[in-house]
């Protein structure tokens, strides 16, 4: 989608999102909307980057002149190899998830976190002194474990079915928090957190497809627990299906995926993103994906 006011020409500011694959992306839906709406002469388009052509992809973005890139799968945290400098909060949370050009150097960000967290500030959920399970340990769990560790959680809790990438993340996040309570649970005893769960977080791929199993024992989503799936195409997961017939609370990842690009785009633009917008080009994408 390219700023019909503008259409391409040699004033054109490029923006984009590195991933493999990279298709299924709604990310340029939200951001050339909020272009349009502010009047900026710009545009944002996904590139599919291999994983082994990474280095030479972003060697190119200096010489193409593009102004920022946000990252996802599989790249987020191979990219950090390739950047001039990171970010405090990028540093800690070990993943990038957005680039910043600032005179031809290259500096990662990561949004993610503080993504997550302002969209549990919009459904009234406070994480201080909650029980958190988090379903998967890959970069948007590390961000979210960071983000939450900071704001002084009961406790937290990883599982994954690698357990060896659950107990990295789990000595990940002492490292920088050591006060924090936090364990890695293995899958065939997850059940014994139950009775001390607020919140359940799947920050996994399950779920994408019509055909996934749960990610996680249904026995898990009792009375009380919100359930939050960082799923959002499609909205209504078979987990979160689940938790709205039980009666719970949930939230699938649209509020997640709609601030952590609008912090990406006030790191770019130094503008405030106009979220209204924003989000309703996210619908808008998925009510088309859902028509196709």
């Amino acid at each position: 989608m390219i700023n019909p006011d503008f259409g391409i020409n040699g004033k054109t500011q490029i923006y984009g999102i590195f991933g493999f694959p990279i298709g299924h992306s709604l990310s340029p839906s939200m951001h050339n909307a909020a272009f349009k709406h502010l009047g900026v002469n710009a545009a944002y388009i996904p590139l599919s980057i291999p994983p082994d052509k990474l280095k030479e992809a972003l060697k190119a973005i200096r010489i193409l002149g593009i102004r920022g890139l946000n990252i996802t799968v599989p790249h987020k945290k191979n990219i950090m190899n390739f950047l001039d400098s990171l970010s405090e909060e990028a540093g800690l949370i070990g993943a990038v998830n957005t680039v910043v050009v600032d005179n031809d150097k290259l500096i990662g960000h990561n949004t993610d976190g503080r993504g997550f967290i302002k969209s549990l500030d919009e459904i009234g959920f406070n994480p201080r002194n909650k029980s958190f399970l988090i379903l998967g340990s890959g970069g948007a769990a590390q961000a979210i474990c960071v983000g939450i560790a900071a704001l002084k959680p009961k406790e937290i809790f990883i599982c994954d079915v690698i357990k060896e990438r659950a107990n990295s993340l789990r000595a990940h996040v002492r490292r920088i928090f050591t006060r924090c309570y936090i364990e890695a649970v293995p899958v065939d005893s997850v059940r014994v957190v139950k009775d001390r769960l607020d919140i359940l977080v799947n920050a996994t791929p399950i779920g994408l497809k019509e055909t996934d199993p749960l990610p996680v024992d249904g026995e898990l989503l009792r009375e009380g627990v919100l359930v939050y799936d960082l799923i959002y195409n499609p909205m209504m997961t078979r987990l979160l299906a689940l938790a709205k017939k039980r009666g719970l609370r949930f939230s699938n990842g649209l509020a997640m995926l709609l601030f952590q690009g609008a912090l990406s785009f006030k790191l770019w633009t130094k503008r405030q993103p106009p979220l209204t917008v924003m989000r309703k080009a996210l619908c808008g994408e998925i009510s088309k994906c859902k028509a196709s």
